[in-house]
Order: C-alpha cells, then sequence, then structure tokens
C-alpha cells in the first residue's frame, strides 16, 4: 500500500510542477511543451515503480517457513477435524473442542488414526454417529 501513496505522490507533484512550467513558458512552446510535460510525467512514474519495494508474500518476514510436508500433514488434521465437527453438529451432538491425529499416504488419501473429542455430552452418540459414518478409529473423550 505504501508503494500505491508513492506512486501517486510522484504523479502529483510532477503533475503541479509541469503545470508551473506550462505557465511560466505561455504560446512560445505549446506544441512542444506538452510533449516535454507528458515526458516528465512519465519518467516520474516509471522512476517510481523502479524505485519501489513490491512485496506480495502474505505472511511477515518474521515467520518461518513450514516445510511441504509439514503443511499437508497440519492441513489434514485440520480438514479431519472440520469434517468430524460437522458429522456430529448435524446429529445435534454438542461439544468444546475436537482433535485428531492423521497421516496422509502418498496417494493423498487421509487416515484418521485417534480422535480426541473434549466436552462431549453423549460420548456413545459420538461413537455411533463415527460408525455410522464408516470412520473407523480410536475415541478418546476429555
Amino acid at each position: 500500500m505504501d508503494s500505491v501513496r508513492q506512486i501517486a505522490l510522484s504523479f502529483c507533484a510532477s503533475a503541479v510542477f509541469c503545470a508551473g512550467v506550462g505557465v511560466l513558458n505561455g504560446k512560445v512552446l505549446e506544441k512542444s511543451g506538452r510533449y516535454i510535460i507528458a515526458l516528465i510525467l512519465l519518467c516520474s512514474v516509471i522512476g517510481t515503480l523502479a524505485s519501489a519495494d513490491f512485496s506480495l508474500g502474505f505472511l511477515p518476514e518474521n515467520v518461518p517457513a513450514l516445510e511441504q510436508s509439514e503443511t499437508a500433514e497440519d492441513l489434514s488434521g485440520y480438514s479431519a477435524e472440520y469434517l468430524i465437527a460437522s458429522l456430529l453438529k448435524e446429529k445435534g451432538i454438542s461439544f468444546e473442542k475436537i482433535s485428531a491425529n492423521v497421516t496422509k499416504n502418498e496417494g493423498g488419501s487421509i487416515v484418521i488414526s485417534e480422535i480426541t473429542v473434549f466436552g462431549a455430552d453423549n460420548p456413545e452418540a459420538v461413537k455411533e454417529t463415527l460408525d455410522a459414518c464408516g470412520i473407523d478409529c480410536g475415541v478418546n473423550f476429555a
């Protein structure tokens, strides 16, 4: 956002400068003055673009980059937690939080090895819902 502000400021400053030059030259340099003013405006915008520091990164610089395999595992875990939470909410089972231990195979499939459900009001309904959906894994309650 700062680079856009710099470009706008540079363009406005050069426009004011060119307007002053246009007033001073009068009718003598009318045709060539237009080309000179256009050239000054173009050079100021290009010069600002060349010196601007564009950063398209979405993470702050002080955050360490994660390896791709760790990110895939984390996303797989979040996906499993979201899936199970939506299944339990659909059945009207209340809980506080869900934690899932998953592994991702080379083929891209997610294998849920263990689920921990925190604050479940009906543990038997949780197990029945997961069994009915074909999720076969260890279920712990905390």
